[in-house]
């Protein structure tokens, strides 16, 4: 939104898959559609505050406004043990103790939720990106999975806050069995028979590669965890 408003045609990411990789297919997915479907089956009012990215508005951004994302990690031997050592050096900068903890939301989920509800821990495609470009080794990883995550309650004690939920209405949640993406509305078959169009959108700089192979090319069929 702000890259439209001001004219920009180049937003840099800093994704990195040499320490953070990729996650699995069926892990993770997201799209505007996804989120309006699940926001009218299980939330209440109207999603008013929070942008949503609709296709249109995306599609409209990428070939009027002609904007690209550029990832600049991608392209030189990014070590990540010092780059951190240089930023606290140079910058006093502290680390903030582990992947996405920087920010109270992300730690709630990362750390909590997606652990405890679908069995899903980051640190599986943190720790095999690290290994793959060689900045750790598989015997060390396997060490640092068996920790425990840490978790600060008061973090806990605060989104229940935010949200509204009582103890006994986040306790039903995180005990309710899971669903995949699948079972709900999406933009991904959209994506599969856009195929070619997006394939031209990935050549040409305005989506990423992995973008394409994930929702454009893979298919997947409806499943449980």
């Amino acid at each position: 939104m702000a890259a439209a408003r001001y004219g920009v045609k180049h937003i840099w990411e800093g994704h990195s898959f040499r320490t953070e990789g990729i996650s699995p297919p069926g892990w993770f997915y997201m799209d505007a559609k996804y989120v309006q479907t699940i926001h009218t089956k299980f939330g209440d009012g109207k999603i008013e505050t929070l942008p949503v990215l609709y296709m249109s508005k995306w599609l409209k951004w990428m070939i009027i406004n002609g904007i690209k994302k550029f990832r600049p990690l991608y392209y030189f031997d990014y070590d990540k043990q010092k780059t951190k050592e240089f930023l606290a050096a140079e910058y006093g900068w502290q680390w903030y103790g582990g992947h996405h903890m920087e920010n109270r939301t992300a730690y709630f989920v990362n750390n909590y939720y997606l652990p405890k509800k679908f069995n899903i821990d980051l640190r599986y495609s943190e720790f095999s990106a690290l290994i793959r470009s060689g900045q750790t080794d598989r015997n060390s990883a396997l060490e640092k999975i068996k920790e425990d995550k840490p978790f600060d309650q008061d973090i806990l004690a605060e989104i229940k806050k935010r949200l509204g939920f009582s103890d006994a209405d986040f306790e039903k949640i995180m005990n309710d069995k899971p669903l995949h993406y699948t079972h709900f509305k999406t933009y991904k078959q959209t994506f599969e028979l856009l195929r070619p169009f997006f394939y031209l959108l990935y050549k040409s700089g305005y989506v990423t590669k992995s973008f394409y192979l994930k929702y454009c090319v893979l298919k997947e069929k409806k499943k449980e965890l």
